[in-house]
């Protein structure tokens, strides 16, 4: 009786995705061939240092005016990826000037200050404790993140249309994405694991799980600060109970049963109906557990670092944001350098101004 239970509900669940599969199946194929392609490239090059594309700058014609411009080059995976993997395993924590510096297998790098949160030094180390040739076990992870996306880019498309058949069109949109499977199967760049679990947390809030929600977006957080910005709405998520107020609980209904009490009682009374009435709106129960699950994971992680490097931390994070000084108040900052809210009175001729703002 069991096992024909069992083999019900697995060939019901087989009719049921059967379709999901398909679209993984072909998304895994073209993963696997651009990911094959990328690894022959990369091996096929000279050691650790080849895996970088430079588009570079060029110029075209339009209307008799030439039009410059400057496309994004990326060298990140052989600067940056092997290099503070390599420094991680050799025991060099990542918040200091000699994580930007390696001499491996004949080469010199330096590239300046890790800035990330430390979950990409620490994946980077992995990457490179696979001991595959060449080092690129980091573009192995990297690409099995992007992969695996898919799957809370399906649910999500599922719950918030509530067709599968959308979620299995917005996976196979996802995993047939040309920009995707360029800079994440291809050029091996390191947005997929901040992504998964950005994607993965969204799904879990969606399906109201509100913890596993919660601790997704945390660790989304732990790669890369962009998921900062959702601190604020996940708060006011956190904090607003989902469900709507019962029936007959509503404000007139005991602003009339308050009339009817004693004078001596009716201060009380009201008392207890707004303190009702915060805890209908508010799950500040629910609020205070997943800040307490926000503290520990965040603490579990980041003690070490802090524990070891002290206010290093918080610092080298903090110049993600833009936290370089700029070199001149009077003259535009170059190329590569982002572009912040005091590069607006340089421009404008205003260098007072736009000292007093890169002091904050």
């Amino acid at each position: 009786m069991f096992p024909r239970v069992v083999g019900r509900r697995i060939t019901r669940f087989l009719l049921e995705y059967w379709l999901l599969f398909v679209v993984l199946a072909l998304g895994l194929y073209v993963w696997v061939e651009v990911f094959r392609a990328a690894l022959t490239d990369y091996l096929d090059s000279s050691v650790w240092v080849s895996r970088m594309v430079w588009l570079g700058k060029g110029e075209f014609q339009l209307f008799g005016y030439t039009v410059q411009y400057q496309l994004e080059g990326y060298s990140d995976y052989s600067f940056y990826y092997v290099h503070w993997g390599n420094n991680m395993l050799n025991g060099i924590l990542p918040y200091c000037e000699e994580f930007g510096h390696i001499e491996l297998e004949g080469v010199t790098n330096n590239n300046g200050l890790y800035i990330f949160p430390p979950l990409y030094a620490l994946l980077y180390a992995a990457g490179v404790a696979l001991n595959l040739d060449g080092y690129w076990g980091i573009g192995l992870l990297l690409a099995a993140f992007g992969y695996l996306t898919a799957l809370p880019t399906y649910g999500i498309a599922k719950e918030l249309s509530g067709n599968r058949h959308v979620g299995e069109a917005a996976a196979l949109t996802y995993l047939l994405n040309p920009n995707v499977l360029y800079h994440i199967d291809f050029a091996w760049l390191n947005p997929s694991p901040f992504i998964f679990f950005f994607f993965l947390g969204f799904y879990f809030l969606v399906k109201n799980h509100r913890h596993l929600g919660t601790v997704s977006i945390v660790v989304a957080a732990l790669f890369k600060q962009t998921a900062w910005f959702l601190g604020f709405p996940l708060v006011v998520y956190l904090l607003i109970r989902p469900r709507p107020m019962r029936r007959g609980d509503t404000q007139d209904t005991e602003d009339e049963e308050i009339e009817k009490e004693p004078e001596t009682q009716k201060a009380s009374q009201k008392v207890i109906v707004l303190l009702r009435r915060i805890s209908s709106y508010f799950d500040l129960r629910g609020f205070a557990q997943s800040t307490l699950l926000v503290l520990i994971i965040v603490g579990i992680v980041m003690a070490p670092f802090i524990i070891a490097q002290g206010e290093n931390v918080l610092f080298y994070m903090s110049l993600a944001a833009g936290g370089f000084p700029l070199e001149s108040f009077t003259d535009p900052p170059g190329y590569g350098m982002p572009i912040r809210l005091q590069v607006l009175p340089v421009m404008a001729g205003m260098p007072e101004l736009a000292q007093a703002l890169d002091t904050l």
